[in-house]
């Protein structure tokens, strides 16, 4: 068999002119007014138009404030604080530490370094 000749009796019945009518009528009656757009509902209360405004005002305001340019404070060279040792080694031993070259400490340098770091007195043997 085929399968359209099996549902062939299943045809939603039709439905009469007065039916369809009367139908009609009773939804048209039970919606009632339409209602405006979303967009008009909103624009026409006052507090939504005013939390709007204050809304922009503030993203407007937190954009200027971020996108200023940073406010960069150089102090000059002689205000820094000194290096202190947390023991108060002496000041020929911090000068030494000073001296060291920028490259970073050599090997002859380590037991100078640990020395100072660990705050004891300075042995140059």
């Amino acid at each position: 068999m085929i399968v359209s000749d099996q549902l062939a009796g299943l045809e939603p019945p039709r439905v009469t002119e007065e039916q369809r009518r009367r139908v009609l009528a009773a939804a048209y009656r039970a919606a009632g007014e339409p209602l405006p757009a979303l967009v008009n509902r909103l624009w026409g209360n006052r507090r939504l138009r005013l939390a709007w405004a204050a809304a922009a005002l503030v993203l407007a305001g937190a954009h200027v404030f971020i996108s200023a340019p940073p406010v960069v404070t150089v102090r000059p060279v002689a205000t820094l604080p000194a290096v202190v040792s947390p023991r108060g080694a002496d000041s020929d031993l911090m000068a030494a530490a000073r001296a060291l070259p920028a490259s970073g400490p050599r090997a002859s340098d380590r037991r100078l370094l640990q020395q100072v770091l660990e705050g004891t007195t300075w042995d140059r043997s």
